[in-house]
């Protein structure tokens, strides 16, 4: 949820689990709040630019914190929260702006954030960090996540400013002492599991996985960081699996795009191969314009001389009358 200075609406990005259940972008969104939710068991968390309150609802009942307070700038956003986690004891929901905390100082134990620091400017950031900084108690942990720039899909028009793993490590360094990046990216997977673990969704115990494919760090498609003003024993490696039908639909997307990129590339070189033909019947008549214009000036004659003779008018004014006549004779009106 971007966050802003008034809380009127306006267009925003927001993750709903209930109409993008099952596919990877909840499993991307899901696997930052389970790996979180191993810092939180008996603390007192601030979840900043909470949206909907499904992760904070998730801190509480997976995570088993304390106390869990969501907010977010957009009230409707905070609303369906609500509605839709009961929210009571352990869990709060609350109109607010990240950037301005209504919060005392050392208020919570950790604070998480994540996809919202991408929806703020420079400035922002830096206000946001400190606010974090702020509320957090001494030996407080912030778990906050960023696009990579340098791997997102460019041209998102509800993020202000992503971030790459050096310039999010940079921001956290200007409040706090220890600063730990982690690389979050999506997989493929592959996994043999008995009937009840097959059948069992969210709800599922965890499974041993492997990786058989690595990649270079700064090439994830999400940075997160773990931040602290003294050392922390940072989440263990986490995994959220989807099924294969999002692939199979993005694979047939893909290939719908390759068909369509191929009738384009068809119907651009038709249309190359007629402008060509239209340059080449332009550059024959103009050569024979040429030629006509340099033997008329070889011969010295006046064009417009020429065309004042009574026989060379009398000749057009015949041919035309003859063109005329076989225009008509032809069906050509």
């Amino acid at each position: 949820m971007s966050p802003r200075t008034e809380h009127a609406a306006a267009p925003v990005e927001r993750f709903e689990p209930e109409r993008l259940h099952g596919e990877l972008v909840e499993a991307e969104h899901l696997v930052r709040y389970y790996w979180a939710a191993a810092c939180v068991e008996d603390r007192e968390v601030l979840d900043a630019g909470c949206g909907v309150g499904y992760g904070s609802a998730l801190l509480v009942e997976r995570g088993g914190a304390a106390r869990c307070v969501g907010v977010d700038i957009a009230v409707d956003a905070v609303e369906q929260a609500r509605a839709a986690h009961d929210p009571g004891g352990r869990l709060e929901f609350r109109v607010g702006d990240v950037t301005a905390l209504d919060f005392p100082d050392d208020s919570f134990d950790v604070v998480t954030c994540f996809e919202t620091v991408e929806h703020i400017d420079a400035a922002a950031q830096e206000r946001f960090v400190a606010e974090a900084a702020r509320v957090l108690r001494p030996g407080g942990i912030l778990i906050a996540s960023s696009p990579n720039r340098s791997q997102y899909p460019p041209g998102n028009p509800y993020h202000v400013r992503e971030l790459v793993p050096d310039e999010l490590a940079r921001l956290m360094r200007g409040a706090f002492l220890e600063v730990t990046l982690f690389r979050q990216h999506n997989w493929l997977a592959s996994a043999v599991l008995d009937d009840a673990a097959f059948a069992a969704g969210d709800g599922a115990p965890p499974i041993e996985a492997r990786k058989v494919q690595g990649r270079r760090p700064g090439d994830e498609l999400y940075t997160l960081v773990v931040a602290s003003d003294a050392p922390v024993e940072a989440p263990p490696a986490k995994a959220v699996l989807t099924h294969g039908l999002e692939v199979r639909r993005w694979m047939d997307e893909i290939d719908r795009h390759k068909r369509e990129h191929v009738r384009t590339r068809e119907a651009l070189a038709a249309t190359e191969r007629e402008l060509l033909e239209l340059r080449d019947r332009h550059s024959i008549e103009m050569a024979r314009l040429e030629k006509q214009t340099y033997w008329l000036e070889r011969g010295q004659i006046d064009l417009d001389a020429l065309m004042q003779r009574p026989l060379m008018r009398f000749a057009f004014k015949v041919m035309a009358r003859l063109l005329r006549i076989r225009r008509r004779l032809t069906g050509g009106g």
